[in-house]
């Protein structure tokens, strides 16, 4: 599934390189056995070298040895980052190789490569997930000024002053638990509905029990009968 020849079909979508669910060079390790990702970055850097047409060829202990420190250093990153690397390196993006290929470009190039395209693509992910929380966090409450609405009471601003430092009182919750987009939002929380990464559905999960001082799960099992 991750052999060279796949970098096409796997690099045209840059946000699912970044962020799909692909395991780490580390992770590679750890479920397939050791070496193996070494053995696999070996396999990318050989395609390199074909395809740049390098008249002289890194030799299998200089293989070996790149493909370590490579292992040793970006161990963090995905292989779908690793391929987007070698995919944009093909593309001309970073340092060129003039007859020979130089194990000093490739770790230059990727220094590059985390700085000025990984890291700003986290930053923006990392933006937009915030934005997702704090939307989340305003969808899940309830104002006391949409509390007395719902319970037909009209209010002015001076009046909400005055209740704005009353607890919320059983008839809230009741009204709240009888909440059928309380209840549907809890679902879609449990089930992951949205196909969200474990982090993202935990940043959500705390956001809901914030807002409504119980789990998603066990709303549901309490209210979902």
């Amino acid at each position: 599934m991750f052999n060279a020849d796949k970098q096409i079909d796997i690099c045209r979508n840059p946000a699912d390189c970044w962020f799909g669910r692909y395991p780490t060079l580390s992770q590679v390790d750890m479920i397939y056995g050791l070496d193996t990702a070494e053995m696999w970055l070996t396999a990318q850097l050989n395609n390199l070298m074909e395809y740049c047409g390098c008249k002289v060829k890194l030799n299998e202990l200089q293989l070996d040895e790149l493909s370590a420190i490579i292992y040793s250093s970006f161990g963090y990153l995905r292989i779908s980052e690793i391929m987007y690397f070698f995919w944009n390196f093909k593309a001309g993006k970073f340092e060129k190789f003039y007859g020979a290929m130089d194990p000093i470009k490739i770790m230059e190039s990727l220094e590059a490569f985390v700085d000025n395209m990984r890291a700003p693509a986290y930053d923006v992910e990392e933006r937009r997930i915030q934005k997702e929380y704090e939307d989340s966090c305003r969808s899940f409450s309830i104002t006391e000024k949409e509390y007395l609405e719902g319970k037909g009471v009209s209010c002015t601003e001076s009046m909400l002053d005055k209740i704005g430092k009353i607890e919320p009182t059983k008839s809230h919750k009741t009204y709240e638990d009888n909440n059928k987009e309380v209840l549907d939002s809890a679902l879609a929380l449990v089930n992951n509905r949205y196909g969200y990464t474990i982090e993202i559905l935990s940043i959500f999960c705390k956001a809901w029990e914030k807002a409504h001082g119980i789990t998603p799960a066990e709303y549901v099992r309490i209210h979902g009968k």
